[in-house]
């Protein structure tokens, strides 16, 4: 997956102004932690250790051989 069109520093700031959002973190099987927010991901973050464009995922999960199991974290504000 590649980085969408965010400056890294927006990944702190999910949130302004204190609206009531629900945040998500998927981590997905043998994938990135997908950051979501209401449903829509806004990020893709490397959870492999070989990504190219850290901290964000370069899709190198899928040929470095990465095995991990899935789960979700869920933010209510």
């Amino acid at each position: 997956m590649n980085k969408p069109d965010k400056d890294k520093k927006d990944i702190i700031k999910l949130n302004p102004g204190n609206i009531m959002e629900k945040i998500e973190f998927e981590f997905a099987k043998d994938g990135p932690i997908l950051v979501k927010k209401d449903a829509k991901v806004e990020y893709a973050l490397c959870r492999c250790g070989h990504s190219t464009k850290k901290p964000f995922c370069s899709g190198a999960h899928m040929s470095s051989g990465f095995k991990a199991d899935s789960s979700t974290l869920e933010l209510k504000g």
